[in-house]
Formats: structure tokens, sequence, C-alpha cells
């Protein structure tokens, strides 16, 4: 999407679009030079251009900007963005101390090889 065309077509400043999206200026200065735009805010500008109605946050509960479909249900596009970081923070957290239980089996193998070792040279010096 070029984003700089859709802004213009809908008569909105870069801050505008960067206030409705719940980005800073500078991310919607980014996508207007070809940085790639995230999923949820494709949506968010695609719902825009289709002539769905734009729902600012705070009539949606405090839960972002919302995008409201003709049948009326509602696609909650800063809500659904907040939920993947804090399912990927939580995906991060269970993967950090998995590699830490990780490192944890990985030395006591490296002590058991030792000790292994250690006993076959005791054989070995008594035959």
């Amino acid at each position: 999407m070029d984003v700089k065309n859709f802004r213009e077509n809908h008569n909105i400043t870069q801050q505008q679009l960067a206030d409705l999206c719940g980005v800073t200026l500078r991310t919607v200065q980014n996508w207007e030079k070809g940085k790639p735009i995230p999923v949820s805010m494709q949506k968010l500008l695609n719902a825009i251009e289709d002539g769905h109605e734009i729902i600012s946050s705070g009539e949606v509960n405090g839960k972002g900007v919302s995008v409201a479909a003709g049948k009326g249900s509602k696609v909650r596009i800063n809500q659904d963005v907040d939920r993947f970081f804090k399912t990927l923070e939580r995906q991060q957290d269970i993967m950090s101390r998995q590699l830490e239980e990780l490192a944890k089996m990985r030395e006591m193998a490296i002590k058991k090889d030792e000790q292994i070792d250690t006993l076959l040279k005791l054989i070995q010096q008594r035959q």
C-alpha cells in the first residue's frame, strides 16, 4: 500500500495518520519512504479505504482505534497489536526459561561425562 497516496486521498496529515494508527510521526514517515507496514496497520488502512467508519479510542472502552464494519462487527487494531506483543513477550519468557533449563542439563551432562571418564581411568589403572 502506498501510504502517502492513501493519506493524500483521505486529506489527512502524517501526524493525523500517526494518531489514528497509534504510532509515531516518524513511523508514518518511514512507511511513506517504503519501510514495511505491519499487517495490523495494513488492515486498518484497507478498512478505511473500503469506507468503514473509524471510531476513536475513547469510544471503544479505551481499547484503541477500532474499525466498525458494515454489519456492526469491530476489528480492534491496536488491541490486537497489544495482544500480539504480550503473547510474544510470554513466548520469549518461556523460551528464556527453556534455554536456562537446557544450559543446566548440558552442564549436568558434561559433569556426568567427566565422572564417567574418571571412572574409566580408575578402572584402567587397576587392571
